[in-house]
């Protein structure tokens, strides 16, 4: 009965280590062309023509992200190196300005009644 209740609480531990483990076995096949392709363009349409970042939705950059994390090491190490520029440096203390103050709006016309026509006796 002892060897029993040992292997019992070998298996269990075994178990627990499979349940809570964090470590993700990746595979070494990557995405699929079509994926790439599809990665591609979206860093294509990120950046102008001259190089520099454009505007691009949050959900094109969650799925790049998703297509990312998915490649193999080697389709990572195969796709162009991007000009990022840094991220603004913070003032001294800390906190970023304030934003200038809306600029006064232009006067508005009034219009003015005509006088009425004086008749003279």
């Amino acid at each position: 009965m002892t060897w029993a209740k040992t292997a019992l609480s070998i298996g269990m531990c075994i178990m627990l280590c499979f349940v809570f483990s964090n470590k993700v076995i990746a595979q070494d096949k990557g995405v699929s062309n079509e994926l790439m392709k599809e990665y591609k363009t979206l860093v294509k349409k990120s950046f102008d023509k001259d190089g520099n970042p454009g505007m691009i939705y949050k959900k094109d950059v969650d799925r790049m992200n998703k297509t990312y994390a998915q490649m193999s090491e080697e389709q990572k190490k195969s796709l162009p190196k991007l000009k990022v520029p840094p991220p603004p440096i913070p003032s001294k203390s800390g906190v970023i300005p304030p934003t200038p103050p809306v600029p006064p709006a232009p006067p508005v016309p009034v219009k003015v009644p005509k006088a009425e026509k004086v008749l003279k006796r």
